[in-house]
């Protein structure tokens, strides 16, 4: 390992006599020069500033003010489409040309009309058209023209028209006029454009009306002379050829159902009992059905006696004759309906044939008149594509007539031009600002060329002294008064013995904490700042240019060392003086002094007042959380008061062995027989609880009301409350006891705690848990024995 005095470059000194011809020029000669030749710098300085502040006073004031105008090559007219209608995209150098066209003559001379500029003197005047002999008009515009810029600030369809005059009203009201004008010189050209095609679909009109009577006229004589007939827009040929396809469909429909109707009563007759088989045939006979319903009661009549009587009785035979009649009945009616079927099937077998022939003749005669069609056919064709045409230019003529009185601008007026407030020239801030860069900079070449001497051989006051190290003993003084010194460090175990203090170098109080790794060897548990021996040189060396955090307001850092051996034996739940008690039991299962001493440091150094602590993590393991937790709450029950320690941890049941060495509370009688919580209370009087369900787990249908009540209960019972949450608990549960809670106490990973992450982390619950005010920091013990280690600089806490 390196010490300080070889960790230490000794300062570099500027020997006498060093110039511009060596390897480099010593800062501290520049300044020299510059300090002695400091009134030549100023009074060029001076000098320069004059000579803006006249050139500011003496210049005549411009001012200039701008109206910015909204280009749209969309189509915007009201009634119809443009004549002069858009594709889809703009057109290249569209903006450009329009831009051009803000400085054309005939919108200049319609602001120098408008605003009568011919007799305004600073444009024009009578003097100068006394003097010149020139047109008053074109001599305004010329004149106006130099005093608009018209500019476009971005690739975009946006342009400023700018107007300069020694008016501010003026340069505005100008401005406006420019802006007006090109807006409605705009509009005027579509409607000269329109006009002028209106003028053409006039004509066009006139021409394609001529043309369609001539093709409607040619049509009626061709259709007189080949004697076509119409009827519905269609041949009469056609109509008859329609009308007679439809009959010969409905007459082929009635002879299958005829053809059907007959085969099945014909299948009845052939069967041996045609009641029976009726009675699943749907053949719509009133007289049958009755029938049927004769022959059911009888049927019944006969097997009511068969079984009172007996089969051979009289009364049964007669009313089997009545059976046998009933049937033979139903056959006859069958008979007669097998017969009609046959004979309505003939009638529309007959009709069948008579409308084929109906659709035969219509179709010849239709054939005869196709030829006729075919040319008739032609001739609509032309007819209708010119009244398809003349409509057309009629109603475009039409949508143009409503145009030229409803046209819109392809550009309108944003922002117009407001009397400017300040001059645009002369810029006095500007002038005055490169006045003094200019005077700043020929001051200090002046300066360093009048000092030029000390640059190549004089003699000067440059040697710089090395500063002295520090002692190894001697702190620096304090620099943050509101920083909280961690209180529960361990001392190395090479320490001399207890009755020497157990103690390791140490900070005066009140001097800020630096990284966690430099905090291990600050302040033992139970040490004296004045009385504690100076840390080794070796220590010192390893955090030398360690950054120093301090502490947000309010949020209280320690830095809590673990030895291997503790973080083995927390790691080791089940033998005796592992798992959650490996903080406050020694390895053969007796009570560990040192142990309670270091976490009533930690206890003290978090809070003033133990309250309701809520310990929870994000990168420590639930067994080091709950080995935490169980140990505040066994120096908190040693101070004699009555205290309550809660687990809702719900990754792992860390607290198991705690739970299961404890003893059951039997509960009182007001309690409910399915209470979720258990109660167990230890052999050294501390009370714990945990729920029976995993209410801690996320479960939105947990048991919130169930922890919220048990919390108010306990406070009012106990003097202290520890809730253990374990390694990322829910942001819910959370919340919810950061409302009720004294303090909330975050554990976090010496290695982790230097990454930015748990730095955002630790903002976003300071800016969301009032009362999150303990941030206990674990470190190897071994780590601190050796060197800490040294920590990237990150941002502060707050």
């Amino acid at each position: 390992m390196r010490t300080n005095t070889e960790r230490t470059k000794a300062p570099r000194t500027v020997a006498p006599g060093v110039g511009l011809h060596d390897e480099h020029v010593d800062l501290g000669v520049v300044l020299h020069i510059l300090r002695r030749q400091l009134p030549v710098i100023i009074l060029t300085l001076l000098v320069f500033l004059g000579l803006a502040m006249t050139y500011a006073t003496v210049s005549p004031k411009v001012w200039r003010s701008s109206a910015r105008i909204l280009l749209d090559p969309r189509e915007k007219q009201i009634v119809g489409n443009d004549v002069t209608r858009q594709g889809q995209g703009i057109e290249l150098g569209w903006v450009e040309t329009r831009l051009e066209l803000v400085k054309s003559f005939d919108t200049l001379a319609a602001v120098v009309k408008k605003e009568n500029l011919v007799d305004d003197e600073e444009i024009w005047g009578p003097a100068e058209t006394a003097k010149t002999g020139e047109d008053p008009v074109a001599g305004a515009v010329r004149n106006l023209a130099d005093m608009v810029l018209v500019e476009r600030p971005k690739e975009n369809n946006l342009i400023d028209v700018t107007v300069s005059s020694k008016s501010p009203e003026k340069a505005a009201r100008l401005a406006n006029a420019v802006a007006t004008a090109f807006v409605d010189g705009l509009a005027h050209a579509k409607v000269v454009q329109i006009e002028h095609a209106n003028e053409l679909l006039a004509r066009q009109v006139d021409d394609q009306r001529a043309k369609m009577l001539e093709a409607e006229a040619r049509v009626e004589d061709y259709k007189r002379n080949n004697g076509i007939a119409m009827t519905r827009g269609n041949l009469v040929e056609e109509e008859t050829l329609r009308q007679t396809n439809e009959a010969l469909v409905a007459a082929r429909t009635k002879t299958q159902e005829a053809r059907e109707r007959s085969e099945r009563l014909a299948q009845l007759l052939k069967s041996g009992d045609p009641t029976v088989l009726s009675q699943t045939d749907a053949i719509g006979s009133a007289v049958i059905s009755r029938l049927k319903i004769e022959a059911a009661m009888a049927m019944r009549r006969k097997t009511e006696l068969e079984q009172t009587l007996g089969p051979r009785h009289p009364r049964v035979a007669t009313a089997q004759a009545e059976v046998e009649r009933a049937k033979a009945q139903v056959g006859e009616e069958v008979k007669s309906l097998a017969a009609t079927a046959a004979l309505d099937y003939q009638v529309a077998r007959a009709n069948e044939d008579n409308a084929r022939k109906a659709v035969e003749r219509a179709q010849a005669r239709l054939a005869d008149a196709s030829q006729a069609l075919a040319g008739m056919q032609e001739l609509e064709n032309e007819a209708n594509a010119r009244r398809e045409l003349y409509k057309n230019f009629v109603s475009r003529m039409e949508e143009t007539t409503l145009q030229r009185n409803t046209q819109v601008s392809d550009a309108r007026i944003v922002s117009p031009a407001q009397i400017p407030l300040k001059p645009f020239s002369p810029r006095t801030r500007l002038a005055l600002s490169l006045a003094a860069v200019a005077g700043l900079g020929l001051g200090l070449s002046l300066a360093l060329y009048r000092g030029r001497g000390l640059l190549h051989g004089a003699p000067h006051e440059t040697a710089t002294a090395a500063p002295a190290p520090l002692p190894a003993a001697v702190v620096p003084e304090p620099t943050a008064p509101d920083v909280v010194a961690p209180a529960a460090v361990v001392p190395p175990p090479a320490a001399p013995s207890v009755a020497e203090g157990d103690a390791a170098a140490a900070d005066p109080a009140g001097t800020p904490p630096a990284e966690p790794a430099a905090l291990l060897a600050e302040t033992p548990a139970g040490g004296d700042a004045e009385t504690a021996p100076a840390a080794p040189p070796e220590a010192e060396t390893a955090s030398e240019g360690a950054e120093e955090v301090a502490p947000a307001d309010g949020l209280h850092r320690v830095t809590f060392p673990l030895s291997l051996d503790r973080i083995a034996r927390l790691a080791m739940p089940g033998a005796v003086g592992t798992g959650p008690v490996a903080l406050t039991t020694t390895a053969e299962g007796t009570t560990d002094a040192d142990g309670l001493e270091r976490l009533r440091g930690l206890s003290t150094a978090l809070s003033s007042e133990p309250g309701l602590r809520v310990i929870f993590s994000n990168t420590v393991p639930t067994a080091t959380t709950a080995a935490l937790a169980h140990g505040l709450a066994r120096v908190a029950a040693a101070e004699g008061v009555t205290v309550a320690l809660v687990d809702l941890a719900h990754e792992d049941a860390a607290l198991d062995p705690v739970f299961t060495a404890a003893e059951a509370i039997e509960l009182p009688d007001d309690v409910a027989d399915d209470d979720p919580w258990e109660r167990v209370r230890d052999a050294e009087g501390l009370l714990l609880l945990r729920p029976l369900e995993a209410i801690a787990a996320g479960d939105p249908e947990g048991h919130p009301d169930d922890v919220a009540d048990m919390l108010t209960a306990l406070r009012a019972a106990t003097g202290a409350i520890v809730v253990h949450l374990g390694r990322t608990p829910t942001a819910a549960l959370l919340f919810d006891l950061a409302e009720t809670a004294d303090h909330m106490i975050l554990v976090v990973d010496e290695r982790d705690f230097a990454s930015r992450r748990t730095s955002d982390e630790i903002e976003v619950m300071e800016g969301l848990m009032p009362h999150f005010d303990g941030l206990v920091v674990l470190a190897r013990e071994e780590e601190i024995t050796a060197a800490p280690r040294r920590i990237a600089r990150r941002r502060p806490l707050a």
